[in-house]
């Protein structure tokens, strides 16, 4: 992938062992001219391969699933203004849509085998093995709030669904029940990630950092005051990203793991994908590294 030409946007793991790594790209010449774009495809055993359809929309995130029942897996893209990019791998089969009446939508997560995405405020939705979404949004932010929205959500099979978002919010989804949650931040969240214990790890601007679960927060003293863009579970421990670095959290805070001062060093990094059965991504606007069995390795 040539990385002076092209700048990923987003991306995403799924499908069979060792799962392929999907993502979007943009041309950076159209983008510059003014004209949004997106360009798919997949990296697959060292090879990169790009998929036909490219829509003249910008991918803001991506999100794969094997819904119960189903054979084939499904990734699926979205823009902030409701437009899908469908694909079905094993198959190749592409297709275009939209989620009619939303805009700003701002993340996809795979949760409990479903697809959901999330949005300003407080949007949440499922999508359902037919393709169609069912509302679960939380209650909408009253005019006196301002403007509030969620920026990521997350969950495991046990747990309830948690969304983080602008001005510290944090809200549980247990069944059809929203809880908004005691934050003990009000920094603006990116990132929500829950462990195979169901604790939640909540990452945002200024180096914050929070944990807990429903009914029970602390803070997490991180050690640094950069902006924490991603946060995931992988390994039995948790990596953060910010724009530039890759760290993992010890008990002395958050120490660098992908931060190799040399001609070969990470100069983007901003997304943190795990993918089974041992591999960890980091997606940049220019860089794509891979870590494996400890090591770090550049891809793109």
């Amino acid at each position: 992938m040539d990385t002076t030409t092209w700048r990923f946007l987003c991306s995403c793991a799924g499908g069979a062992e060792p799962q392929p790594l999907f993502y979007a790209a943009e041309a950076i010449a159209l983008i510059n001219g003014g004209i949004p774009n997106s360009l798919f495809g997949v990296l697959y055993k060292g090879n990169w391969y790009s998929y036909k359809t490219a829509p003249e929309w910008t991918a803001v995130a991506m999100a794969a699933a094997l819904y119960p029942g189903d054979t084939t897996w499904v990734v699926i893209a979205i823009s902030s203004t409701g437009h899908i990019w469908e694909l079905r791998p094993k198959q190749v089969l592409e297709s275009l849509g939209r989620i009619p009446n939303r805009v700003a939508l701002t993340n996809l997560a795979s949760i409990r085998k479903s697809i959901y995405v999330c949005g300003m405020g407080r949007v949440l939705l499922r999508r359902e093995a037919n393709g169609s979404w069912t509302d679960l949004s939380a209650p909408r932010p009253a005019a006196s709030e301002g403007v509030i929205g969620f920026t990521q959500i997350a969950g495991t099979e046990d747990s309830p669904i948690y969304a983080a978002g602008w001005a510290g919010e944090i809200w549980s989804l247990t069944g059809e029940r929203w809880q908004r949650e005691d934050s003990p931040s009000n920094s603006n969240f990116n990132s929500v990630a829950v462990t195979s214990s169901g604790l939640a790890y909540i990452v945002g601007d200024g180096g914050v950092m929070v944990r807990g679960r429903h009914g029970s927060w602390e803070v997490v003293d991180t050690g640094i005051d950069m902006n924490l863009q991603d946060v995931c579970f992988f390994g039995g421990e948790i990596f953060v990203s910010t724009d530039f670095y890759v760290y993992r959290l010890t008990d002395a805070g958050l120490k660098p793991d992908l931060v190799e001062e040399s001609a070969d060093r990470a100069t983007t990094c901003l997304k943190l994908i795990p993918a089974r059965p041992d591999v960890l991504y980091s997606v940049g606007p220019q860089d794509i590294f891979e870590r494996r069995a400890g090591t770090w390795r550049r891809l793109a």
